[in-house]
């Protein structure tokens, strides 16, 4: 695959670990896990379906013994089939034995790790297998396509390139309190002291009027007079710093200083 699949499928695997992260938070209903994500997730880790008694087991590709069980645990096991199968769905006859009930009720000796860990480990596997390095020609590739996209004013592509950018920048969105509707807003988000959070250089990608802007310094997100300069930027009630296509060449330029 091209740097930039290599780099959508990254993101991709950050956007199924939360819907799957989210799926196991404890709710009224008990969780409920998310198996449609988790299943993507496996698949782009390298692991493959294996349906066991009435377990769905996923296995590591050239790792017979690494074996996930599809459930709300999501136990991911250091063991064999036969022994995960055992210890999770096992029959009246497998438990009358004593050994047999000491591994049924204590698997420790056998789990690498749960849940959240679990998923971690996917998404760490997954990754591994992107080649994520590239080139300014790259680059180049992606602010072309974000410029082409708002000027034939297609949303989606606008959105997909500044997720790129954004995913190389290490940029996140806005803090709750500073979105708006029908708007579009990431930039550099760190902390300054113990106390004091700066968002910025920040862009606001305006999805009603297809308008690309952005600011280069950073605001303290508990600035009042900042939160309220975003809002009237985003509405054109005051100048940004850089608009439209110069936007994409202030990334590209950014993220080439890293290198």
């Amino acid at each position: 695959m091209s740097f930039k699949e290599n780099l959508l499928t990254k993101i991709r695997i950050g956007i199924l670990a939360g819907q799957v992260i989210q799926s196991i938070k404890p709710a009224e209903i008990g969780p409920k896990l998310n198996r449609v994500a988790m299943q993507e997730l496996l698949k782009l880790a390298g692991y493959s379906l294996t349906k066991v008694r009435d377990l769905e087991l996923y296995l590591k590709e050239n790792q017979e013994n690494k074996i996930l069980v599809l459930d709300n645990e999501l136990a991911l096991y250091n063991t064999s089939i036969d022994d995960v199968a055992l210890r999770k769905s096992p029959t009246l006859k497998e438990m009358i034995s004593i050994r047999n009930a000491i591994k049924i009720l204590n698997d420790k000796d056998v789990v690498i790790c749960k849940k959240n860990k679990t998923i971690e480990t996917v998404c760490d596997e997954a990754r591994a297998a992107l080649d994520l390095s590239f080139s300014k020609a790259d680059l180049d590739e992606i602010a072309s396509d974000g410029l082409n996209s708002l000027e034939n004013r297609y949303g989606k592509g606008v959105q997909e390139a500044l997720a790129l950018f954004g995913e190389l920048l290490n940029f996140k969105e806005a803090p709750e309190k500073w979105r708006l509707n029908n708007f579009h807003i990431i930039g550099k988000l760190y902390k300054k002291s113990s106390a004091e959070i700066l968002f910025g250089p920040l862009v606001i990608y305006d999805q009603i009027h297809n308008e690309l802007k952005l600011m280069k310094d950073a605001l303290e997100t508990h600035d009042k007079e900042g939160e309220a300069l975003i809002s009237r930027i985003a509405l054109g009630k005051c100048d940004a710093d850089l608009t439209g296509g110069a936007v994409w060449l202030f990334l590209k330029q950014m993220i080439m200083k890293n290198i």
